[in-house]
């Protein structure tokens, strides 16, 4: 690695060659290797857990990382590649890790392996590489989130259990959108064919007391009109 960014680093110099440097933090997400050398942790883990298997941990287990999701990965590589700018860039998440809390996410058994020669107990973030700065970015993807939906996705229980109650619940999410498209009705008959329209305070919080009742939130707390309505200079008139 080191010698390859060297030789980015002279090719620079010497012909003003563009190069843009994008350093990862264990990418993991759709498609990532989950079998041989290559694979990554939570590939490992999920290919483990699909199998039935204990998840493996190489002791102590207290070594910490930082996992980044490929789609936070991407849209670093893409705004490196429209800046050109010649910057090394890095993209990690602010969170870091330890293996052994990763593995007790997906909420299944555990054996640990002997201690590896060179095993890092901990993810640094590069700040400088060859008089370089580096431009850290921070992915927003939160890697419990993903596990979970994982482990809820490989959980034929939950999907038995939502099917059993799909009739309600579309039951339900009919009700609710047969209400919404009534307020969306309602608020037309306000406005007419007026884009950006405007209705008296009094009239738009009759609109959204017919929403309330319509979908069963008549007993909510309503808001006074006299506050917090106005969307321009004229205290009694809400813009639409």
């Amino acid at each position: 690695k080191s010698k390859n960014l060297e030789l980015l680093e002279n090719l620079k110099k010497w012909f003003n060659f563009k190069y843009e440097i994008v350093y990862f933090y264990n990418v993991y997400g759709y498609n990532q290797i989950c079998e041989g050398e290559m694979a990554t942790v939570i590939g490992i883990f999920q290919n483990q857990f699909k199998k039935k298997q204990p998840l493996t941990v190489v002791k102590p287990g207290t070594q910490s990382r930082r996992f980044t999701h490929i789609d936070d990965t991407i849209l670093i590589c893409l705004e490196a590649w429209k800046k050109n700018l010649c910057r090394h860039y890095s993209i990690s998440n602010k969170k870091s890790y330890t293996i052994i809390d990763v593995a007790k996410m997906f909420d299944t058994k555990i054996k640990y392996l002997k201690k590896r020669k060179g095993e890092r107990f901990a993810s640094e973030l590069t700040n400088m590489n060859l008089s370089n700065k580096v431009h850290k970015r921070f992915g927003e993807t939160k890697l419990k989130n993903y596990i979970e939906e994982f482990v809820g996705k490989q959980n034929p229980q939950a999907l038995k259990q939502t099917l059993t109650n799909a009739s309600e619940i579309f039951d339900v999410l009919g009700t609710v959108i047969g209400s919404t498209k009534h307020c969306v009705s309602y608020w037309r008959y306000f406005s007419g064919s007026r884009i950006g329209g405007r209705i008296a305070a009094d009239d738009f919080d009759a609109l959204l007391d017919d929403f309330r009742k319509g979908t069963g939130l008549a007993t909510m707390a309503r808001a006074p009109t006299e506050r917090a309505i106005s969307m321009d200079d004229d205290p009694k008139v809400v813009k639409a």
